[in-house]
């Protein structure tokens, strides 16, 4: 998530798309449940990142993007490389479920790289 641009330069914005998001649920679905999907750095070292802080709540994640001034949510395009296409749609699910309008775009892995 680009912290850069708007929406999501909004800490409130980037703390309702973690909490409209059932990371737990998509890790025991698709991941088997072994998945990490909160971070890609490794459990254990520097920066690590757990997840904890913003449990799954589609309702906080509501009151966040009214607060942050989208009380009507925002559209967003969600890349994805091809491999995760149905990773892609499941958050795109969820985070229309609190009126974040999602454009899926798949994509070639090699083309996200390149």
């Amino acid at each position: 998530m680009n912290g850069q641009d708007p929406p999501t330069d909004n800490v409130l914005v980037r703390r309702a798309v973690k909490s409209a998001i059932d990371t737990e649920a998509i890790i025991k679905a698709i991941g088997g449940g072994v998945t990490e999907l909160h971070t890609f750095i490794p459990k254990g070292m520097f920066a690590y990142y757990d997840g904890k802080e913003f449990p799954y709540n589609p309702e906080k994640a509501k009151e966040l993007l009214a607060e942050a001034g989208y009380p009507n949510g925002f559209e967003v395009t969600l890349t994805v490389p091809d491999f995760l296409s149905t990773e892609g749609t499941v958050v795109k699910s969820y985070l229309e479920q609190v009126g974040i309008k999602t454009n899926l775009e798949v994509i070639a892995y090699t083309t996200l790289l390149g």
